[in-house]
């Protein structure tokens, strides 16, 4: 028996035999082309194969993962399009290569630029663009598909140096048990969908082909693999496996009841969307609201903004299947690593500090006016609330209030109806959360969002492995900053809450709440553990527990 450490990205327990997936060989035999033209049409017609592949897999995505999570096919359309990858492809074919030569010298080529930019978030396009060339070369004939030995029998752990979005999405759930690569991060695309169709999963292991066949144990609370596991470790991992189902089936089973700790202290439990449908994934879990609705989707994908209509629509679909709770609609964030050929948001040295969200909106006021004018014609239709991201100032927030009042007066002026929307701020910058007390005075509410406060306190972008360590969400110095904002927000009566993902962490939790945070928003799916973990709380220990992790008591 070996026990093997890596990081874990996707919760749960795994057993099954390992199954070694190889990525085609870098190095190719040069095929030379039958023609610039003719070749250059076997690309159209690949690159044309491969969009309609990407239709359905962002199709089977929305339903397995959600719209959020289903946005990357959507990324991995436009790079077919992309002239930087498709001008390389051109040049390659001008000068005598093959489709299939010049589709893989040039993926590599770029993906290989990627890596050394040095930031992780543009770095995470490299596997983007392996994903995709490797799609054209199927298309082309030329493989570029992972390989394994055979049909799987019975359930297996993939093991690989890296899995693409494409390759999680098309595993056989009923046959794949988990997965180990080489690659990855907690916060990558295949992490994120690993999570979401409940898939264990452990990053930073070598996929050594001795592995192969071999029986593993996957781990993904703690990161660790086991490789031979005797029968005692064997029989832990399966009964840890039946456990956390029928916990879970319980859980469902039970109902609802409230989410109130052992000494009567309410939170509200959200669920996070990135589109409407998605609402009912957060009813059929208890939700009690929409705590972030992702208003992005409508801007991925496409050549032009959306338009009034189109955003209405949308909105008003998610209010009316939450019949009456509330839906906090956050205004569209792009930039950083979400990019919309609509915005044309171009290449930035550090994108995560660039050119993104409000700052957005507020340089191209047309575009942000659209989506109020959206909003506000949908808040009749129920319970809306509208939050602002990634602000850092207080003229921020007043500009971007005062534009809500002008495209309300509009509207009104024309004769339409509005109704009363709750305003909010993302507390993502650590000078919003020092700023809090400036803040609560002009907003309704605060949501933290955990991610981005995290590495940008910490210094410690969430998408790079090898810093993996030093992205600490229970970090002092990240706790002590939303105690601040938690504590200036009470006191100008405003609540706050806390949405991503460590707003499901049972450790963390206790914290929020010892805080005074009163909202909970997640992964609808991730909802009936936390009611279990709020209901089961004693608010004394959560505060002796809050004090510790401050470091105030040793």
């Amino acid at each position: 028996m070996k026990i093997l450490e890596g990081t874990g990205t996707s919760g749960g327990i795994a057993v099954g035999r390992a199954r070694l997936l190889a990525a085609p060989s870098a190095v190719e035999e040069e095929i030379p082309g039958k023609g610039t033209r003719e070749e250059a049409r076997r690309c159209r017609e690949a690159a044309d194969a491969v969009r309609r592949e990407l239709r359905g897999l962002r199709e089977r995505a929305v339903e397995a993962a959600g719209e959020a999570e289903a946005q990357i096919f959507e990324i991995h359309a436009l790079l077919l399009d992309d002239p930087d990858f498709t001008g390389e492809i051109q040049r390659r074919i001008d000068g005598g290569a093959a489709a299939e030569t010049a589709v893989r010298r040039a993926g590599e080529a770029l993906a290989a630029e990627f890596e050394a930019l040095g930031d992780p978030n543009i770095r995470e396009r490299a596997t983007d663009i392996r994903d995709v060339s490797r799609r054209l070369l199927s298309a082309l004939g030329g493989g570029g598909g992972l390989s394994g030995e055979g049909e799987p029998d019975g359930p297996v752990v993939l093991v690989a140096d890296e899995l693409t979005p494409s390759d999680t999405l098309s595993l056989d759930r009923s046959q794949v048990a988990g997965f180990v690569t080489r690659r990855g991060s907690a916060a990558s695309h295949v992490s994120i969908l690993a999570r979401a169709m409940g898939i264990p999963a452990v990053v930073g292991i070598a996929a050594a082909p001795e592995l192969e066949g071999r029986l593993l144990t996957v781990d993904g609370d703690a990161g660790r693999v086991t490789v031979d596991p005797d029968e005692a470790a064997l029989s832990e991992a399966r009964s840890r496996r039946r456990a956390a189902a029928r916990r879970l089936g319980r859980l469902r089973a039970g109902g609802f009841p409230p989410a109130e700790t052992r000494g009567g202290i309410r939170v509200e439990l959200a669920g996070n969307i990135g589109a409407p449908g998605e609402a009912r994934a957060v009813l059929e879990n208890g939700g009690e609201a929409v705590g972030l609705f992702r208003s992005e989707f409508l801007y991925l994908g496409r050549e032009t903004p959306p338009d009034e209509e189109t955003q209405y629509l949308a909105y008003r679909e998610a209010l009316e299947r939450m019949e009456g709770r509330r839906v906090i609609v956050r205004t569209v964030d792009i930039g950083s690593d979400k990019r919309a050929p609509c915005l044309d948001t171009g290449r930035e040295e550090n994108p995560a500090l660039g050119w993104r969200a409000i700052r957005i909106c507020l340089d191209r006021r047309e575009l942000f006016r659209t989506q109020l004018r959206a909003l506000l014609r949908a808040s009749v239709h129920g319970r809306l609330a509208v939050m602002f991201p990634m602000i850092a100032s207080l003229q921020e927030l007043r500009c971007a209030r005062k534009l809500l009042g002008e495209a309300r007066a509009e509207l009104e002026a024309e004769g339409t109806e509005t109704a009363s929307v709750e305003v909010g701020v993302m507390i993502e910058t650590p000078a919003a959360a020092v700023l809090s007390d400036l803040l609560a005075r002009e907003a309704d509410f605060f949501s933290i969002g955990t991610n981005d406060l995290t590495q940008y306190t910490l210094a410690a972008d969430r998408m790079n492995e090898r810093i993996a360590g030093y992205y600490r969400p229970a970090d002092p110095a990240v706790l002590r900053l939303m105690k601040l904002t938690a504590e200036n927000a009470r006191k100008n009566g405003v609540w706050t809450g806390v949405c991503g993902e460590s707003a499901a962490d049972p450790a963390l939790i206790p914290l929020y709440l010892a805080m005074g945070i009163t909202e909970l928003s997640m992964s609808p799916a991730a909802l009936p553990e936390a009611r279990e973990r709020v209901r089961s709380l004693d608010m004394e220990e959560a505060r002796a527990a809050l004090a510790r992790a401050l470091g105030e008591v040793g």
